[in-house]
């Protein structure tokens, strides 16, 4: 999605296994071939993990401010 300024790229893993940091840069490499991004804009990654992220992929996260990762505690929650 876009808005001509700021880019968001999501990806969604209904895996058993912890969603690791290959699968971010894939998205990234994904992302420059449809983009090209200039000073004005902000790319943004977000991840919807079933199994969560392992620990490399929640410390780039925090590296790289335009990361997001969600866990399936994060979309369900109970009343």
């Amino acid at each position: 999605a876009n808005d001509n300024k700021n880019y968001i790229f999501c990806e969604c893993k209904w895996r058993n296994v912890p969603v690791d940091v290959n699968v971010l840069r894939t998205l990234q490499n994904r992302a420059d071939l449809v983009i090209k991004h200039e000073k004005n804009e902000k790319v943004y990654f977000a991840f919807f993990s079933k199994s969560d992220f392992n620990e490399e992929m929640k410390k780039q996260a925090v590296k790289e401010d335009n990361v997001l990762l969600f866990n399936i505690d994060d979309l369900f929650y109970s009343f």
